[in-house]
C-alpha cells in the first residue's frame, strides 16, 4: 500500500487527473475480460553444436585481408599524388621563407601619448633600479603616479617581455627588467 504525501500544489489522490481517468474507465468497462497468459513452450531449445556455429560465421581473417586491399585500391592513386606534390614543393622551394615577423594586437585604440609616456618612465625607472628590482608602491612614489596607473603600465611592459616580477627573499615582490 502506498502512502499519499502532500507536496506543493498537489491535490489530494481522490480529486487528482489520474484516479479521475481511473473511475472513468472502471464505468464504461464494468468487466473487463481477463488477460489470457501466453502458453507455456513445449519444447525447450537445444544448443547448437559449436561447430555448426562456427561454419555458420564469416572468415574474419578473410574479411580483414579484403578490407586491406580495397582500402588499398582506393588510397593508391591519393598516396601518389601526395608523393609528388611533396617533390613538387621540395623542387619549387629552393630557399626558406624568412620568419614572419610577431604580429602586434591589433585589438583596442591606441594608447594615448599621456600613457605611453608614463611607460616609459616606469621602464626607465624599473631599469634604473638594477638587480634588486623595485616595489610597485615605491615605483608609485618616484613617478608620482597612482599604483593602480603604475601596476597597469607594468603589465603592458611584462606583455611586450621588457619587465618581470619577481619575489625575492627579505624584499617581497619586485619588478626587474629583462
Amino acid at each position: 500500500m502506498s502512502f499519499w504525501v502532500a507536496k506543493n500544489r498537489q491535490k489530494a489522490p481522490e480529486e487528482n487527473a489520474f484516479a479521475k481517468r481511473a473511475r472513468r474507465n472502471r464505468t464504461r468497462n464494468p468487466n473487463p475480460e481477463p488477460e489470457t497468459a501466453p502458453e507455456p513452450i513445449s519444447e525447450p531449445e537445444t544448443t547448437p553444436e559449436p561447430s555448426a556455429v562456427a561454419d555458420a560465421m564469416p572468415d574474419l581473417q578473410a574479411l580483414r585481408e579484403a578490407a586491406e586491399k580495397a582500402a588499398a585500391l582506393i588510397h593508391a592513386d591519393e598516396v601518389k599524388a601526395a608523393d609528388e606534390l611533396s617533390a613538387l614543393g621540395q623542387e619549387i622551394q629552393g630557399e626558406p621563407e624568412p620568419e614572419p615577423e610577431p604580429e602586434t594586437s591589433r585589438r583596442g585604440r591606441k594608447p594615448d601619448p599621456a600613457v605611453a609616456e608614463r611607460t616609459a618612465k616606469i621602464l626607465e625607472e624599473v631599469r634604473q633600479a638594477g638587480a634588486s628590482g623595485i616595489s610597485k608602491p615605491d615605483l608609485a612614489e618616484k613617478v608620482q603616479e597612482k599604483e593602480q596607473q603604475v601596476y597597469t603600465s607594468l603589465r603592458q611592459l611584462q606583455k611586450d617581455g621588457k619587465v618581470e616580477s619577481k619575489y625575492l627573499d627579505g624584499l617581497g615582490y619586485r619588478w626587474v627588467a629583462l
